[in-house]
């Protein structure tokens, strides 16, 4: 064909001349493809537009033959749909067939399009002409022309779904893509089938099983997305309408669930679609269905949060409401709210200001399930988002749940607030002022929680401090550098309970040994009971302090019998002084992973108290560096972890001393090498003084040693001269060198006399002053005006306490001295404060509380000897003359007020440490006890403390006789909140503690009688009605802190009891006693009623105390009483 300038080329002309269709014998199979594949072989080459279409009516009809298209051979059929697909392009845009015939075309074309899958396939060539020709050439819209083409239309669709994979070629996947966008673009209806087809594609089960499907629906939406947002919306409006008219089954709610799916994964991969399902989602916010509420709560929480999603920007309206869910009149759906504030947070910087104002509410709410989500909220954040996103004042509101009612959210807000200091810790260190200002407070917050003595809190805040707050695996520096660092950072009262945890660590360690050493115990005779009562009480003891007792208990009991060594030895090895830090780790991780296989129902148990015990924080290891520590002082920084190293080894030598035991030689050192002013040195004293009282044998006693420690009892500041005392009263040689420290050395004078007038004599005193001191003594020098007077009697205190035999030599001269030198004489008479801190406290103050404190130190040592009480009666006349005098003691008045206050702190304390041992409680009358008691109520808030927390220690350990009991509830009207929140706490936790240990014990209960009988003797007390109206607040802080439904009936019991006794104490005075009786009867019966407490009769019979109160005489007298007592209802009736 010649083609140039001015000529038209003439159109191509079918050569193929060949027929396809026999009307005799068919052609075989072999001769068939041939000359199907020759006629495809010119048809496909052939352009539209220079075509004759003439010579393509031949086998225009042939091709339709049906023995052609229903042909048996796969590769007939695939030519024969090829050339057909040819045509219909050939054609275009008037097909050569009837629309009958088109229908049956496009039927063969999707079945034969069905083989496209299998890429391997023999004939995948012509299968893909037929896929390209039916995409480029669109002829495939040809099916939108036919009748009913809706069933070939979903058939279509069905099948491109059903073949695709994903291992097609894209082109491949592209034309499928490009099929099935031109029939939705073009289709002036779609069937619901199609829409459902697409819609099924995006469940998670058909894109797990073909991944290729999701993908072919996702590009089909996105590039339809214009003519499918109709649809798509008619689908969920009918999903949605139907469930808001009718209600939810649960096959309903499962439907319902699988449209909200569809629509979150058609907001990821074509939101387009969902222009206008979106504004139904928000009416769905506002059914009155709570599962449809609360899906459309979680789908727009998972739309809104999703990375990169704009949908909160381009639905503000939906998104507003969204937020109002928070407020939603059913907890889960504001539990389901807020779980998605924290992809919020992390995905969404900019939304993060909403979500604030949103949640702080979520943090208080009236449901601890919300409460709960609120903090894991908090607890899962990164680093960053709580540093940069979240305000200092949420994470406030925060730590106020750790105080919550509910023990599930106090352990979540514990968990994310010591989560977020691990996380800023480094910031932290840092010196970042972001960090510290919004996490550095948090240690404090979370050890002022011990306050409120919970076990399940303490067990929280044990496993916040020790694996988050306090953890460090960079080494031993990095650890002691963070324990530095968080101590640092506590207020006064969280450096109490940090120091709290070590205590309680420290007696769990003594009794897990006691445990374990009872636990094998397998004797058969007549001690055998007895020990295993004693391992009951200890498991008692142990359980007692864990979260759930009883069950503690009984896996304690239980595990016990196993008596598994290696377990028991693992455990040694986590609390053994002497073991390192990696040592404690290894076998506290091998331990619970034993339990785990032996024991399984006792790991939670376990866990808790190996965790307790193990040396973690302050082990062995952490002794030098703390050192190190103190000795550093060069520059603020140093000198202010110094201080804090101080006060943690000062601490740790006081309650571990063994940990020290591998360090006597450099503790010893640094007493030669360090400067006798240095920090280091008073520490080191300390910690060897600990070490000295616990392994005597094995501290340095080599004489230059000694005569170092001779050097700071003589010349030392006051506290390195108790110290250095201590050590000499506990070596070998103590008898020796403590009379050397209390005698003169006359030899020593007489022989270098000549000498040391000289030095005078010339004046060079300083080398008199040198010479001086070697051969000082204390006898000879106790005088007032000694320079060294305090480190004197801070040495003949510890004397007095642990070398008694020594001590009595002196003790006449010690005595007088103290006595009348001492403390009953005044030199500076200057007015000053009512109170001064220890640190303020003039000289001759300390030197009056140390003389105090080696009088009763006295008494102490010689507790059990013949002659203590002949002893202790000057002493008690002297310690009660100052209780009663109010600290004054000389004639003239003339102590000053601090003194005063100090002075009866003192002899309160000396009283309550001498009534520990029972010779000296005998010698307490019942009437000194009540001059005791009213020293809760001192006018000084800083004695009326220091006395409370002085009785909470003793009671709390069982050292005192229990009638000291009643001295707490005159706490009642104590003008600080602190004070009466201290003692009601212990008053609650050791009454309880004292049943479970005591088998029973009645003796808080039996404390009522006491404290009535106390009251009755009150100063101010009055039977008028105005001034039993002030008592009632007695009464009111007992039955609040110690009544209970069980105990209730017995303290009525008691209570009337009173009324058939006198006051042993004046008997003829009872009067007010009865009184008190009477209102305290009228009190419980209150207290029952308001706390619907059942009131039955005591059944027992108890006698009262009878150091307080004796029986009446005989029935006349009782008579009386009852008279006395219908008198005391009228002015009940007039009181009430």
């Amino acid at each position: 064909m010649a083609t140039g300038k001015g000529t038209t080329s003439r159109p191509a002309r079918l050569q193929f001349k060949q027929k396809l269709v026999s009307s005799q014998k068919p052609f075989s199979t072999a001769e068939l493809l041939k000359r199907l594949k020759n006629l495809f072989g010119e048809v496909s080459v052939m352009d539209q537009d220079q075509v004759d279409l003439d010579s393509l009516k031949g086998v225009t009809r042939d091709l339709i033959n049906a023995n052609l298209i229903g042909h048996k051979d796969w590769g007939v059929r695939a030519y024969v749909a090829c050339c057909i697909s040819d045509l219909l392009r050939l054609y275009a845009p008037d097909a050569p067939y009837t629309v009958h015939e088109l229908k049956d075309i496009f039927v063969f074309f999707v079945r034969q399009l069905q083989n496209i899958a299998n890429k391997d396939g023999p004939y995948f060539d012509l299968y893909f002409h037929l896929l390209e020709n039916l995409a480029r050439v669109k002829i495939v819209l040809l099916i939108l022309d036919l009748q009913n083409y809706e069933e070939l239309l979903t058939e279509l669709f069905r099948d491109f779904f059903d073949i695709i994979r994903s291992d097609m070629s894209n082109i491949v996947q592209s034309h499928m893509i490009d099929i099935l966008e031109q029939l939705i673009n073009e289709s002036n209806g779609l069937p619901q089938d199609v829409i459902d087809i697409i819609l099924a594609q995006f469940l998670k089960k058909r894109k797990d099983e073909n991944p290729a499907a999701y993908k072919l629906a996702s590009e089909v939406c996105r590039h339809a997305t214009d003519k499918l947002q109709r649809y798509v919306c008619q689908y969920f409006t009918d999903v949605i309408v139907a469930a808001g008219k009718n209600g939810t089954s649960a096959e309903e709610l499962n439907d319902f669930k699988t449209a909200h799916d569809l629509i979150k994964e058609l907001n990821r991969t074509a939101p387009g679609l969902l222009l206008n399902v979106i504004p139904q989602l928000e009416e769905e916010l506002k059914l009155d269905d709570t599962p449809l509420r609360l899906l459309a709560t979680q789908v727009l929480g998972e739309m809104f949060s999703e990375k990169n999603s704009t949908l909160a920007s381009r639905y503000d309206n939906v998104w507003k409401m969204w937020l109002l869910r928070r407020n939603d009149k059913i907890p889960d759906v504001r539990c389901a709210w807020t779980e998605y504030c924290l992809p919020l947070y992390i995905n969404h910087h900019e939304l993060a200001k909403q979500i604030n104002e949103a949640i702080i509410s979520k943090i208080s709410d009236p449901d601890d399930k919300v409460r709960v989500a609120v903090c894991k909220v908090f607890g899962q954040l990164e680093y960053e988002c709580a540093s940069k996103l979240v305000g200092k004042e949420l994470f406030i509101e925060l730590a106020k749940r750790c105080r919550d009612r509910k023990h599930g959210v106090r352990q979540e807000a514990i968990k994310a607030l010591a989560r977020l200091y691990n996380m800023a810790y480094i910031e932290i260190v840092d010196h970042d002022a972001n960090a510290i200002e919004k996490f550095g407070w948090i240690p404090s917050e979370i050890l002022n929680i011990l306050y409120i003595k919970d076990n399940e809190i303490n067990v929280c805040v044990e496993k916040a401090m020790y694996e988050e707050i306090l953890t460090s695996n960079n080494g031993d520096s990095a650890r002691m550098d963070r324990i530095i660092v968080v101590f640092g950072s506590l207020d006064p009262k969280a450096k109490k309970g940090f120091f709290s945890l070590f205590q309680r660590q420290r007696e769990y360690v003594f009794c897990i040994y006691l445990y374990e050493f009872l636990s094998w115990d397998d004797s058969n005779n007549e001690d055998s009971e007895k020990l295993s009562n004693i391992l009951n009480q200890v498991i008692e003891r142990i359980s007692g302090k864990l979260p759930d007792s009883e069950k503690s208990k009984n896996h304690l009991s239980a595990f016990a019998k196993l008596r598994d060594t290696r377990v028991y030895k693992l455990i040694r090895d986590c609390m053994n002084p002497q073991s390192d830090y990696k040592t404690v780790r290894k076998s506290a991780k091998d331990a619970i992973k034993h339990i785990e296989q032996i024991a399984a129902s006792s790991l939670e148990t376990f866990s808790i108290l190996i965790r307790r015990v193990s040396l973690t924080t302050i082990n062995r290891d952490l002794v030098p560096l703390l050192m190190n520590k103190i000795k550093s002082v060069d520059g603020e920084q140093q000198n202010e972890h110094s201080i804090i190293a101080h006060e943690l080894f000062t601490d740790k030598s006081s309650r571990f001393p063994a940990i020290f035991r591998s360090h006597f030689e450099k503790l010893t050192t640094l007493l030669k090498e360090e400067d006798e002013s240095s920090m280091i040195v008073e520490d080191s004293l300390e910690a060897l003084s600990k070490l000295a009282k616990a392994f005597p044998d094995e501290a340095y006693q080599d004489s230059e040693t000694i005569q170092r420690y001779m050097q700071f009892a003589l010349n030392g500041s006051p506290r390195q001269a108790k110290f250095a005392a201590i050590i000499l009263t506990h070596i070998r040689q103590k008898q020796q060198l403590c009379s050397d420290l209390f005698k003169v050395d006359t030899r020593f004078f007489l022989t270098n006399a000549l000498l040391l007038f000289i030095c005078y004599y010339i004046h060079q005193l300083c080398f008199f002053i040198i010479y001086f001191r070697n051969s000082q003594k204390i006898i000879p020098n106790l005088m007032v005006t000694s320079p060294n007077i305090l480190s004197y009697l801070s040495v003949l205190s510890q004397c007095a306490l642990y070398m008694p035999t020594t001590y009595e030599q002196q003790s006449d001269t010690i005595t007088n001295f103290i006595v009348k030198e001492l403390i009953m004489k005044n030199r500076n008479k200057v007015y000053k404060a009512e109170w001064v801190d220890d640190d303020e406290l003039d000289d001759e103050c300390k030197a009056k509380v140390l003389g105090l404190k080696v009088l009763v130190n006295r008494l102490l040592a010689i507790a059990e000897t013949e002659s203590a009480q002949d002893l202790a009666k000057p002493v008690f006349k002297l310690l009660w003359t100052l209780i009663r005098g109010g600290g004054e003691l000389i004639s003239d008045k003339s102590t000053r007020p601090s003194f005063q206050s100090r002075l009866r702190l003192v002899a309160v304390h000396s009283v309550l440490k001498l009534a520990r041992k029972k010779i000296y409680d005998s010698m307490i009358s019942a009437a000194e006890l009540q001059e005791l008691a009213l020293m809760i109520q001192d006018p000084c808030y800083h004695v009326r403390f220091a006395f409370a927390s002085r009785l909470i220690k003793y009671c709390g350990g069982y050292h005192l006789n229990a009638r000291f009991l009643s001295i707490f509830f005159l706490i009642a009207h104590d003008p600080d909140e602190t004070i009466r929140e201290m003692v009601k706490v212990f008053l609650i936790r050791h009454s309880l503690a004292s049943k479970a240990i005591r088998d029973k014990s009645m003796h808080f209960e039996m404390s009522l009688v006491r404290l009535i009988h106390l009251l009755s003797h009150h100063p101010d007390f009055s039977r008028e009605p105005d001034i039993l109206n002030e008592f009632v607040a007695y009464i009111d802080f007992f039955l609040d802190t110690i009544a209970n439904a069980e105990n209730v009936s017995f303290l009525l019991y008691i209570t009337g009891r009173l009324k058939q006794v006198r006051d042993a104490q004046t008997l003829d005075q009872s009067e007010n006693l009865y009184a008190l009786s009477d209102l305290t009867e009228y009190l419980i019966r209150i207290k029952c009623k308001s706390c619907s407490w059942s009131l039955p009769t005591f059944p027992g019979h108890v006698k009262l105390p009878e150091d307080l109160f004796k029986n009446l005489p005989n029935p006349e007298v009782i008579s009386e009483v009852c008279a006395y007592l219908i008198v005391n209802l009228l002015l009940r009736e007039l009181f009430y």
